[in-house]
């Protein structure tokens, strides 16, 4: 089964951390990687200060970037809340079966799923 986790907040305070860093603070490894030993296919998709595609245990990892703009209006508007678009368009391509949103930023970025 492919599964992708999803994490919609951009936290512009941590964003100075490397990815391997980031991904202690925010524990964004635990489950996908306890998924994947179990046979699954898995993606997270998180967004971030810049794209990075990797894999760690199993987990593909697809950092993506929003605009500058989107950045800077997702930051002074809603305060984390990041115009998904990207994000959206990656899960797609994805194709998963399951999706695991993380978060309460939902809002309205689900109707561009």
């Amino acid at each position: 089964m492919k599964v992708c986790f999803v994490h919609l907040y951009y936290n512009h305070k941590n964003l100075h951390l490397d990815r391997e860093a980031y991904l202690e603070w925010t524990n964004l490894q635990a489950l996908p990687e306890e998924m994947a030993r179990r046979g699954h296919e898995v993606h997270v998709v998180h967004l971030f200060s810049e794209d990075q595609s990797f894999a760690r245990n199993g987990v593909q990892f697809h950092f993506l970037a929003a605009g500058r703009l989107a950045r800077v209006l997702a930051y002074r508007r809603s305060r984390g809340m990041e115009p998904a678009l990207r994000v959206a368009l990656a899960i797609r391509r994805l194709k998963p079966d399951i999706v695991h949103f993380h978060g309460i930023v939902l809002t309205l970025n689900l109707l561009l799923l």
